[in-house]
C-alpha cells in the first residue's frame, strides 16, 4: 500500500527508503525532493511521473535506481537533469543517462525535445526500457558502442524514417522496439 505526502505517493525499499511511485503535482520545474517525511528519495517507479506536465525535472542526488522510464507520457518534458553529485545517474543536453561500468545507459530522451536529431553519444551501451519514446526525432544516429535495445527503446517515433544498426555492437534487439514508428522505411543491420 502507498503512503501519500503532498503531492507524491511513495512505498518504502526493502532498507526503508522511498520509492516514488506517483506524483500529481503540477510543477512546471520540477525538483525532485532527495527525503520525504524524513526519509531518503532512492527510487523512482516506473510510472511515477506518468502524464506528468513537468518542463524540466531535476532528480536529487540521493537517488540510485531509477525504473524503466518513469516519464511516459509526459510530452511537455523538455529536459531532465541530474544532481552533480549523483554517482548514478547524469544529464547532458537535458537527456538521461545512468552510469554503468559495461558502458552508459541512455534512460531518458524528454518527449518535449524539440530537436529533429539526435546521435547518441559515443560510450552508450545500452538504450533502456522505452528511453526514446514518442520523441520529435526524424534523424537517429547510434554509435559503435551500442550493444543492446531494451524493449520499447524507439516505439512510437511517428517522425524517424531509418534506423542504421550497422556501425553498432548490437547482435539482439528486444520486443517492441519499434513499435508503431509510422514513416519508419529503411533499418540497416
Amino acid at each position: 500500500s502507498l503512503i501519500s505526502s503532498g503531492d507524491y505517493k511513495y512505498s518504502l525499499t526493502s532498507d526503508n527508503n522511498v520509492c516514488i511511485e506517483e506524483y500529481s503535482g503540477s510543477e512546471e520545474n520540477l525538483v525532485i525532493p532527495d527525503t520525504i517525511d524524513g526519509l531518503s528519495v532512492k527510487e523512482i517507479g516506473s510510472g511515477a511521473f506518468f502524464e506528468s506536465s513537468a518542463v524540466s525535472v531535476n532528480i536529487p542526488s540521493s537517488v540510485d535506481y531509477i525504473y524503466e522510464n518513469p516519464f511516459l507520457d509526459a510530452s511537455s518534458l523538455k529536459e531532465i537533469t541530474a544532481d552533480e553529485g549523483n554517482s548514478t545517474f547524469f544529464s547532458e543536453d537535458g537527456i538521461l543517462y545512468e552510469k554503468s561500468d559495461s558502458g552508459n545507459i541512455l534512460r531518458c530522451y524528454p518527449q518535449g525535445k524539440e530537436d529533429s536529431s539526435f546521435a547518441v553519444p559515443d560510450g552508450v551501451a545500452k538504450i533502456g526500457t522505452a528511453a526514446l519514446y514518442s520523441t520529435k526525432l526524424s534523424e537517429l544516429t547510434l554509435p559503435g558502442s551500442l550493444k543492446e535495445l531494451e524493449r520499447h527503446c524507439f516505439s512510437f517515433n511517428q517522425f524517424l524514417k531509418k534506423i542504421d544498426l550497422s556501425g553498432t555492437a548490437v547482435t539482439e534487439i528486444s520486443i517492441m522496439a519499434l513499435a508503431e514508428c509510422s514513416a519508419l522505411t529503411e533499418i540497416v543491420f
